[in-house]
């Protein structure tokens, strides 16, 4: 036994020293590979190394030879050879498929057919690899290789299908930043650009912020946020793959944000950093553009020359010349223009800018005078590009052309063309007026006079212009219709009718003060002060309509921002009504006047106007205001004991008015900000037991907060404001100060920047009330930018979401007549048809039912028009609009060609109307009759002219001359002559008062016997009266 043992140990000790031996020669082997390694990676040495040791020990130690595989398999990775790295890998996987390596090294066989381009392969090589190792740490990895994949063939919707189905089993991997990197790609691809923003946004790479860049590009209204992108590439990634295009289209985020002068200085910084790059042409062109639309048209000049010299894009080459010919045309420097235009045959293929440029030459020609070759290129033009953008004013400028060498019919023929062929423009209103002009200038006067009346109509109507004087009376006239309505614009036509028709009105002072009002609701507040002083000098005025029109003069020079005027002028209303006045309105005038000095700065005047209004007007509605006001700059001051006793004593001398509630809190606020903060803390709590249910504060943490509120808000800064909003995410008061900062946007016509903030509001506190507001706002905002379309849509989603508030029918309202100014009027007539049945007995009815009349005219649905007309007059019988309304029904008759019905419209009009309407309407009648060719009712109806007055009425001479026409023609020529004597005497215009005397004496010379008769006759008769008298 003892010998066994002895023999057993023997064997186990050789077996151990062979098993060390082994492990030694293992550890020598891989020591020597990794020194070779450590020298030198991919030497020859190292290679045959790592070769021999997978040899040795691929049998008897497949771990360590599979280790060596995989280091030999990513030194080939990390040098590039993808083709050797994935072999390597392969045979690792086939020799060593149990190996712990094995998973990676199928992973970068993917990743090495990836980097070759071997896209396809790739994705098969990693689903093969997900399937084979479900739960390897790689497998999100190989995802994103999928999605990679899909993205560079352009599969952008199997990149979308295979990452949703990978984050539907694995939801924890959402918020990766690979993951959010590949989505968001994706979603670029997939034009889906605010889900790539979302993703995008939360990452920091070079990568990410290029295409959070190019998202935002493709998101209106986006583009600050585009070019801060950008911008982080250059700030953050100086050596990025992405920085050339990314500081190019930084430049490009301010071009297309209409934000030239950087766009201009950025445009320059990138070709001073990237003179070669193959952009470098566009943004030379961009830069050169940019400068264009700041009308610095010299230093564009240079750039698009070097633009046209270089060798970029022929395309942007063109453009550039042509836009060298525009700049110096802009220049007024006509001939050096036609030079620049001529240029273009150098471009013969790029047809739009040679076209472009051949209708601007045309305009050169016609500006200098010379009109054949402008006459001929234009007509060229006009026949040889028939889609071309410019093609309405190729026809406008021949039109222009042949009217400035008097040849009117063809000028007429040139501009209705234009209106009959193409939609409608200012180009299109240019036309109109125009053949009017040519019309006066032919003494085409009856054909004038009959369609005036249709052609400014369309004008006031279809495309508003305030700057076209020539639109006045359709201002005016389409004014009445409004002026029930609250829109001040179309008010102020109506007034101004009213004042030019109605002058021997009792209400007509009333009227020009009203439209003074409505002239400064306009902004047109020098509009207002010239009406407003008109008004005054009436000897007849009221004293009240005195004062308000007083009080509206010093309003205007406040807004305009004259405030010394506007301070004398308030001044001088409070002196002036101080006994005699309403003390009210007198309040009101100091009130003014200390907001005036507050503006200036005049700190020390305010208060004392403030002050003049509490002690002399302690019962007006201003006088707690006007103590807040004081106490509140005093506070402002830092004066904080003279704040408080001013809060104080609204307390005790108005502790019933609502700004009572407002400085008690101010109390608190003075004693925060006195840093008396145990004084605040108990000034809060006094004011949360005198107020339990005020919304104002209800903590008084939230009274600290409200406090740093109150600094923003008191400065109407918007900025402070969203800084507060984002200091206290959390307060109460966050809402109050994004719609204070959105508010203050809007009054300062900053309507992209409030409808930002409103739609944070939106976004944040979407069940606050103020998110309703702010819906409102946004659409109020979009009108402001005259973005019609935007405002309708807003509009639509307010009434979508809000449809029983008590704003919806103020918003169905707005959206109509948006609808009706984007001349989108079969939604107008449904919208206004929604409101007379949805809000019955509202002013907004009352209106609608108006306005979808209007609406019916312009839609040509002559019947429905005159029904809502109709339907107008039964509705509200004593409306000043009613006793015009069957003026316009026959004038839609009239221009349908019913002239029966005209005729009895227009009838009715004479038994109901003033004089003016009742002498428009006598004409229109005796008109449409000659037209019928029943002349003894034509000059029976024009024979009731002569009585009415004012003799000089447009509708009375023009009738009168339509009278003798067709005395003439029945050869009643002692007839004709008295009815030109009475066009002579009626001091009408020059034109037809000459034409009188001329057929006069035509037909006097003609017919001598016949005057001598009538003249005896007429001796006769005068006789007989002087005898009859003796």
């Amino acid at each position: 036994m003892k010998k066994y043992l002895m023999v057993l140990f023997s064997i186990l000790f050789v077996f151990s020293l062979k098993a060390a031996d082994v492990e030694k020669e293992l550890e020598n082997n891989w020591e020597l590979v990794l020194n070779s390694y450590k020298a030198d990676p991919t030497s020859k040495e190292t290679l045959e190394k790592l070769d021999n040791f997978i040899l040795r020990w691929k049998d008897s130690n497949k771990y360590e030879a599979s280790r060596a595989k995989y280091l030999k398999g990513m030194i080939f990775y990390n040098d590039k050879k993808y083709n050797s790295a994935y072999n390597e890998f392969k045979e690792l996987l086939d020799n060593f498929s149990f190996s712990s390596y094995a998973d990676s090294a199928m992973y970068k066989m993917g990743e090495c057919q990836y980097n070759i381009g071997k896209y396809q392969d790739a994705i098969e090589t990693w689903n093969q690899f997900r399937f084979r190792f479900s739960k390897s740490m790689f497998d999100m990895e190989a995802v994103y290789g999928i999605a990679l994949c899909y993205l560079n063939l352009k599969e952008y919707k199997k990149a979308d299908s295979a990452l949703n189905s990978f984050l539907e089993r694995n939801q924890f991997y959402k918020n990766d930043e690979k993951i959010l990197l590949i989505g968001g790609l994706i979603d670029y691809y997939l034009e889906r650009y605010e889900d790539a923003v979302a993703k995008l946004k939360q990452l920091k790479s070079d990568i990410a912020y290029y295409y959070l860049g190019h998202s935002y590009l493709k998101i209106p209204n986006k583009y600050t946020e585009a070019a801060s992108a950008f911008k982080k590439i250059a700030e953050q990634y100086p050596d990025s793959k992405y920085l050339e295009s990314a500081l190019y289209n930084k430049a490009e985020s301010f071009y297309k944000g209409e934000n030239y002068a950087v766009a201009v200085s950025d445009y320059e910084s990138f070709l001073t950093r990237f003179p070669n790059s193959n952009l470098s042409p566009y943004a030379r062109f961009k830069r050169g553009s940019s400068l264009f639309m700041i009308k610095k048209y010299d230093l564009a000049i240079n750039d698009f020359q070097k633009v046209v010299t270089g060798s970029g894009d022929n395309r942007v080459r063109a453009y550039a010349q042509y836009l060298i010919g525009e700049c110096q045309r802009m220049l007024k420097k006509y001939d050096a223009a036609l030079l620049a235009y001529k240029q273009l045959q150098n471009f013969s293929d790029i047809h739009e800018a040679l076209s472009s440029s051949q209708v601007k030459a045309g305009w050169c020609y016609l500006v200098t005078g010379n009109f054949d070759k402008a006459e001929s290129i234009l007509t060229e033009f006009t026949s040889k590009f028939i889609t071309h953008k410019d093609l309405p004013l190729g026809y406008y400028l021949l039109g222009t052309s042949s009217y400035n060498q008097k040849k009117y019919a063809d000028a007429v023929a040139s501009y209705k063309f234009l209106l009959d062929k193409f939609g409608y423009t200012d180009l299109t209103e240019a036309a109109l007026l125009m053949t009017e002009l040519a019309y006066y200038n032919q003494e085409q006067f009856s054909l004038l006079i009959s369609d005036a009346s249709h052609i400014l109509e369309m004008m006031s109507s279809k495309f508003q212009t305030p700057n076209q004087n020539i639109r006045a009376r359709a201002y005016y006239y389409l004014g009445m219709v409004y002026y029930k309505m609250g829109m001040f614009g179309p008010a102020s036509k109506a007034f101004k009718e009213i004042v030019d028709k109605y002058y021997d009105s009792d209400i007509v002072t009333e009227a020009r003060a009203n439209l003074a009002w409505c002239f400064y609701e306009l902004e047109n507040y020098k509009g207002a002060r010239t009406m407003a002083k008109d008004v005054i000098t009436n000897p007849n005025i009221t004293k009240d309509v005195k004062m308000a029109c007083e009080i509206l003069i010093a309003h205007s020079y406040f807004c305009e921002k004259n405030f010394d005027k506007a301070s004398l002028s308030y001044g001088e209303f409070a002196y002036n009504y101080a006994k005699t006045g309403n003390p009210e309105l007198v309040a009101e005038a100091l009130f003014q006047q200390g907001k005036v000095y507050e503006v200036q700065e005049y700190y020390s005047d305010a208060i004392k106007s403030w002050q003049t209004l509490v002690s002399n007007y302690p019962k007006s509605k201003r006088a707690p205001e006007a103590l807040f006001k004081i106490s509140d700059l005093l506070f402002k001051a830092q004066q904080y004991e003279k704040a408080l006793a001013g809060f104080q004593e609204i307390l005790s001398r108005w502790p019933k008015d609502p700004i009572a509630e407002d400085a008690m809190l101010s109390i608190a606020e003075v004693y925060y900000n006195s840093d008396q903060e145990a004084k605040a803390v108990k000034a809060y709590e006094d004011f949360m037991k005198k107020y339990p249910d005020s919304k104002k504060v209800q903590s008084v943490e939230e009274g600290m907060q409200r406090a740093a509120f109150r600094k923003a808000e008191k400065k109407e800064d918007p900025v402070m404001l969203l800084e507060f909003a984002d200091k206290y995410p959390k307060s109460s008061l966050v809402v109050d100060a994004l719609y204070k900062a959105g508010e203050i946007y809007y009054q300062t016509s900053k309507f992209q920047k409030a409808i930002e903030v409103f739609n944070r509001l939106i976004e944040n506190f979407a069940n606050d009330s103020l998110a309703i507001n702010s819906s409102y706002y946004i659409g109020a905002c979009y009108e402001g930018m005259q973005n019609f379309d935007g405002a309708i849509a807003a509009y639509k989603t307010f009434i979508k979401n809000y449809p029983k508030h008590e704003l919806a029918s103020d918003v169905m309202f707005r959206l109509a007549t948006a609808a009706y100014n984007t001349k989108n009027f079969s939604d107008a007539a449904f919208y206004y048809e929604r409101i007379i049945e949805k809000y019955p007995g509202t002013e907004y009815a009352q209106n609608a039912m108006y306005n979808v009349a209007l609406v019916y005219t312009e839609l040509k649905k002559t019947d429905d028009a005159v029904a809502a007309y109709k339907r107008y007059m039964k509705e509200y019988p004593k409306d000043t609009k009613t006793k015009d309304i069957p003026a316009h029904i026959a004038t839609i008759y009239l221009e349908q060609k019913r002239y029966s019905d005209a005729i009895k419209a227009y009838q009715e009009v004479v038994d109901t109307g003033s004089d003016d309407m009742k002498l428009e309407a006598l004409y229109r009648m005796g008109d449409i009759y000659n037209t019928l060719e029943d002349s003894e009712h034509a000059i029976e109806t024009f024979n009731k002219l002569i009585p009415l007055q004012p003799k000089d009425n447009i509708f009375r001479t023009t009738g009168l001359l339509n009278l003798a026409t067709i005395y003439e023609e029945k050869q009643k020529w002692v007839d004709a002559v008295k009815i030109y004597e009475l066009i002579i005497d009626s001091g009408g215009k020059k034109e037809y008062i000459d034409g009188a005397k001329s057929r006069i004496n035509e037909i006097k010379n003609a017919y001598p016997d016949l005057f001598k008769k009538a003249e005896k006759t007429e001796e006769k008769n005068e006789t007989k009266k002087e005898e009859k008298k003796k």
